[in-house]
């Protein structure tokens, strides 16, 4: 987060939107050694706020000689500016009136034309040839600023034309947004500035528009780290409630249904990532804190739902619901119905045996007893 700007004090920063560079200088002492570059920026300067006066000199320009000019510039304490040095070897002011990141997932961004003409913004485009109306800037004069405008895109292009014609162009640059971020956006033209007045409308086919992409606040930052504990928690939470909830619709189920209860267990994970998608995804303008808001709030709606539900739930005997598959109905077990082969090639059960073996025995019995008679 910036640091606040005393009230006695201006946060100054030079902005060099010439095909030259640029030495800026305060009381014979240079503000930016070095120099600004081309479609560059200074750092931020705190200056005592009030009447200042500065000399710049723009060098290097192609075909001309060097260039020096003094400037006097009004700054009121508390706040913040952009000095714009321009093509036309002048210096151009615009408060900076948002001076902090953004409370949310959105960034903020506005639009500096650094042409002799006015030009409008028609349209902002996403790299799918998505087009958002809702961040239409409109005109804005020569060497002017935009308002600010909140967006909530990653990246996206810039279309614009000239006097409202039918006509537009689309910027090769893309911009990128990250979320806090404020922006200011640089219109250029990469020739030799076009020779016309205000009020005509140049060939585009004649220009090479471009912009410049600066950064005024940084964007939030969140060491990934912080994530750790967030993971720890939710995983053993999915040890401790996973497991022991499919544990509970496994033992809780008849026999012939424990698959079918089991997978509808696993049903209910399914409907509420569909609850996740549907409100993610809506067009309801709803902040991401909120939406974390509504699913803990609908967790502790279920969670009292359920402690409502087990004043009245019948626990069914563990011993009697885990009986194994291989149970017959008569009481006999799996080990009970083994095959085996009898002499004439008949698959037996240990069952048939023993009451095969039971008559062999009866009637053994029975010749013992007629022999003797």
């Amino acid at each position: 987060m910036p640091a606040p700007i005393a009230s006695g004090e201006a946060k100054i920063r030079f902005i060099n939107t010439s095909p030259c560079t640029t030495f800026v200088s305060k009381e014979n002492n240079t503000l930016a050694p070095g120099g600004v570059a081309s479609f560059d920026s200074s750092e931020y300067f705190i200056m005592k706020a009030g009447n200042l006066s500065f000399d710049v000199e723009w060098t290097g320009c192609a075909g001309s000689a060097s260039t020096q000019k003094k400037f006097r510039l009004n700054f009121f304490g508390g706040k913040a500016y952009h000095v714009y040095l321009g093509t036309d070897v002048d210096a151009h002011l615009f408060e900076q009136t948002q001076l902090t990141q953004t409370d949310d997932i959105e960034s903020i961004v506005r639009f500096y034309n650094s042409l002799n003409v006015p030009l409008d913004v028609v349209s902002m485009k996403t790299a799918k040839d998505q087009e958002i109306d809702a961040l239409n800037v409109g005109r804005i004069g020569s060497f002017s600023v935009s308002e600010y405008k909140r967006i909530m895109l990653v990246s996206f292009y810039v279309r614009v034309s000239f006097n409202k014609t039918s006509t537009t162009l689309q910027l090769p640059t893309e911009v990128q947004s990250k979320n806090g971020a404020v922006y200011t956006i640089i219109i250029r033209n990469r020739t030799s500035e076009f020779p016309v007045s205000s009020s005509d409308a140049p060939n585009l086919d004649d220009l090479q528009l471009d912009m410049i992409q600066l950064t005024d606040i940084e964007p939030w930052s969140v060491n990934i780290l912080l994530q750790i504990p967030q993971y720890v928690v939710i995983t053993i939470g999915e040890c401790l409630f996973s497991v022991t909830g499919l544990a509970f619709a496994y033992t809780q189920a008849p026999t012939s249904m424990k698959s079918f209860l089991s997978a509808i267990w696993l049903l209910t994970i399914a409907v509420g990532n569909l609850i996740v998608i549907i409100v993610a995804e809506s067009d309801s303008s709803l902040k991401q804190v909120y939406e974390f808001l509504l699913f803990a709030g609908l967790m502790f709606l279920t969670t009292f739902i359920f402690a409502i539900m087990t004043l009245f739930y019948k626990y069914v005997d563990r011993e009697e619901s885990q009986r194994t598959d291989g149970e017959a109905t008569d009481g006999s077990t799996n080990d009970e119905k083994k095959l085996d082969i009898d002499s004439k090639g008949h698959h037996q059960t240990t069952k048939e045996r023993e009451a095969e073996a039971t008559t062999q025995n009866n009637f053994d019995s029975k010749d013992y007893d007629v022999t003797r008679l």
